[in-house]
């Protein structure tokens, strides 16, 4: 799936909407700022106003969006592939973790709801968590528990950086398969060794993953650049993957205490 950039996002992607996929909220609401620095200091005087508007308006989509699972609708990852709205969905992150105590619960929603459909969808989530969860750790009390703990056990059943990171590999794997079918002039250097060599690294990143290993495996074998994208965000999963996964089930736990 390609997408126009310069163009509304989520026409593109939900074509035909169902209206119980959060992701649909999460597009509408980045469709919403199109043109609004994710600094809004720079922007300009004259322009506060319509900006301030837009950013409410999103934020409050992104609240909608909290209430439902969310799922990607592109139906593999590529390398190839374009995710546009993630730096998006991270600025919704950034406003609402410097709020209040609610707009804090909503962050921790909005990084606990996007899909781990890949590493960097899986990094923009834990990153979003983390502006928001130093506030929920410090709080006997908050809102909305009951948002917390759904979004705490989706989560926890979606998987964690291994599952994040199953999913990529199997993606780019497939893409350089299809590739060497319908463009093989564009995959010259995607040979049968190259493939191997990272179908047995990735086996390899993800067992460690698994096993909750602190630091990756080394990374020194020279591999092309579209197949080594994904060990080098390694380093930045790993040290995701060592905040998360207990952390997520104490704030669950926490959630659980105050239904």
């Amino acid at each position: 799936m390609r997408l126009d950039v310069s163009c509304p996002l989520f026409p593109q992607l939900f074509p035909e909407p169902t209206g119980r996929n959060g992701y649909e909220e999460y597009l509408r609401a980045a469709d919403a700022v199109r043109g609004v620095p994710c600094d809004l200091e720079r922007v300009p005087a004259h322009a506060k106003g319509l900006a301030s508007l837009q950013v409410t308006k999103a934020l409050a989509l992104v609240r909608e969006g909290n209430e439902k699972p969310a799922t990607d609708p592109r139906p593999h990852y590529d390398p190839e592939q374009l995710y546009p709205e993630l730096a998006t969905f991270k600025f919704f992150g950034k406003l609402l973790a410097a709020g209040s105590l609610d707009d804090q619960v909503q962050a921790w929603c909005l990084g606990s709801n996007l899909p781990r459909t890949s590493t960097i969808g899986f990094l923009v989530g834990a990153a979003i968590r983390r502006l928001a969860k130093g506030s929920l750790d410090g709080q006997a009390v908050f809102p909305r528990p009951d948002l917390v703990h759904a979004a705490c056990e989706r989560l926890l059943v979606q998987g964690g950086a291994a599952d994040a990171w199953a999913r990529e590999s199997a993606g780019i794997l497939d893409w350089a398969y299809r590739q060497r079918v319908t463009a093989p002039e564009d995959v010259a250097d995607l040979s049968d060794g190259a493939l191997d060599d990272f179908r047995s690294l990735s086996d390899a990143f993800g067992a460690s993953l698994r096993r909750g290993d602190a630091d990756p495996p080394p990374f020194r074998d020279p591999l092309p650049e579209r197949l080594a994208l994904c060990f080098h965000r390694a380093p930045d999963l790993f040290r995701a993957c060592r905040e998360d996964t207990d952390r997520i089930r104490a704030l669950r736990d926490k959630a659980a205490n105050l239904l």
